[in-house]
């Protein structure tokens, strides 16, 4: 079945767990953030989130600091992450 994993089409094997795919990816350990069709899955669901044909997954890679070194992570996890913002009622008087 084919997937897109940050904007990249990649043939994976049937019934693969989330958790295997980032273990395929050499990525088990890091710290990670995965959004898997705009809905981000925590880390305690990764075992449990069986991907379908078609999903688009984006992998972020967590980078402290400012090291210029690290500027390779930033182009391999790209993403496209939308998150939420609180968004504030005003109040009038």
């Amino acid at each position: 079945m084919y997937i897109s994993i940050n904007g990249k089409e990649k043939n994976i094997n049937d019934n693969l767990r989330l958790n295997q795919l980032i273990e395929q990816l050499e990525l088990n350990g890091k710290r990670l953030a995965v959004e898997v069709n705009q809905e981000i899955i925590p880390k305690s669901e990764h075992a449990n989130y069986r991907i379908k044909d078609g999903d688009n997954i984006e992998i972020v890679h967590a980078i402290g600091g400012g090291d210029p070194s690290a500027k390779y992570q930033k182009k391999v996890f790209a993403s496209h992450f939308k998150l939420p913002t609180r968004q504030r009622k005003h109040h009038e008087k």
